[in-house]
């Protein structure tokens, strides 16, 4: 009986390694982030501030700043985790076909380790997509935000003074 059991170490450590990956990937995605996060508005606002100060520090000829590094916080460390534990899955169910362990297991660990790895690929470039869209929205508003500007101060509102008028 422990013979049996040895034989299918791989095999069952790799669906464990995938069934705990894929669980803390989907509680990541579903119930996260676990760690205080900005208001929505406000980082929103801090983007579009960057993205004028990054405009005229290009304009101006003056350096952009050094990034700034970021710290480990536990979304990070969860997703790493999720990750890791995906990928040791699939060299786990690689090892326990190749071992000629029982088969059932060892493609369950390799399904289980790729899902949860392409599932977290389809997360993020669902988010990325997200992210360059509202980017998008963002940089027009501001354009027409100038223009709408601009357009008080050229003979619009403010015509009656005599540094704005026409």
């Amino acid at each position: 009986m422990q013979d049996a059991q040895r034989v299918r170490l791989f095999g069952i450590s790799g669906v464990m390694f995938g069934a705990t990956a894929l669980v803390l990937a989907l509680t990541m995605t579903l119930a996260g982030p676990f760690g205080p996060q900005e208001p929505v508005g406000q980082t929103i606002g801090e983007i579009a501030g960057d993205i004028i100060k990054s405009t005229w520090r290009e304009v101006r000829g003056i350096p952009q700043p050094p990034p700034e590094p970021q710290g480990m916080d536990i979304n990070l460390v969860l997703t790493v985790a999720a990750t890791v534990l995906g990928a040791a899955a699939l060299v786990a169910g690689l090892i326990s076909l190749l071992r000629r362990e029982a088969r059932v297991l060892g493609k369950g660990a390799m399904w289980l380790g790729a899902s949860t790895l392409a599932f977290q690929v389809f997360s993020w470039v669902v988010l990325i997509i997200a992210a360059v869209v509202l980017l998008v929205e963002i940089i027009r508003n501001i354009g027409a935000f100038g223009e709408s500007v601009s357009s008080i101060f050229d003979g619009g509102l403010f015509s009656w003074l005599p540094f704005f008028g026409e």
